[in-house]
């Protein structure tokens, strides 16, 4: 499987699949090779391809909590947020201590204008992960939709000290120009 992750890092994508593929050849009925294969669409901007195969793991083991994850951040991808947040909560339901899945949920719910629900799954994620600079800007975004400007300053600038050299930080810069300025 390691060698799998590394294809699929270094954009090797047809090699990562035929490795997949391989290993569903041995053993048909596995999560982990049919999640790997929705990863590399996942990582090709195929996000319906993925989706199906994120079903497929999460069917033959539906307690594999990644498979869900990483289903809701394609249905996001696709700005399918509604389909986006039973899978995320699920995720967080098997796994509650899943950092990424309940800033993924955060975000959903924030792209559906749930800003309560957003800043619970956020601050969750955070709580779990303090140096996690996407959950910072989403919270940001989130406190400054509701009005809350102080606290959306406070999260942009926490997520800028985190990660200053991150592409996604230039959200937070952008914004607290704005909000500063």
């Amino acid at each position: 499987m390691i060698k799998l992750k590394k294809h699929r890092k270094k954009n090797k994508y047809q090699e990562a699949l035929t490795e997949y593929r391989n290993a569903l050849k041995i053993k048909r009925n596995l999560a982990k090779p049919h999640h790997g294969i929705g990863l590399v669409y996942q990582a090709q901007g195929k996000h319906n391809r993925a989706i199906e195969e994120f079903k497929t793991a999460a069917k033959i083991d539906p307690d594999y909590t990644f498979a869900y994850n990483s289903m809701g951040i394609s249905y996001i991808g696709t700005k399918r947020y509604s389909s986006a947040v039973p899978v995320l909560k699920k995720a967080v339901q098997i796994y509650e201590n899943f950092g990424d899945a309940h800033a993924n949920l955060g975000e959903a719910y924030y792209e559906l204008k749930q800003y309560p629900e957003a800043i619970e799954s956020l601050e969750m994620a955070i709580a779990l992960n303090e140096k996690h600079p996407r959950a910072h800007i989403t919270l940001g975004l989130t406190y400054e939709a509701t009005g809350n400007t102080t606290k959306a300053i406070e999260e942009y600038k926490k997520a800028i000290s985190i990660a200053p050299d991150e592409s996604h930080t230039s959200t937070a810069r952008q914004r607290l120009k704005q909000l500063e300025g």
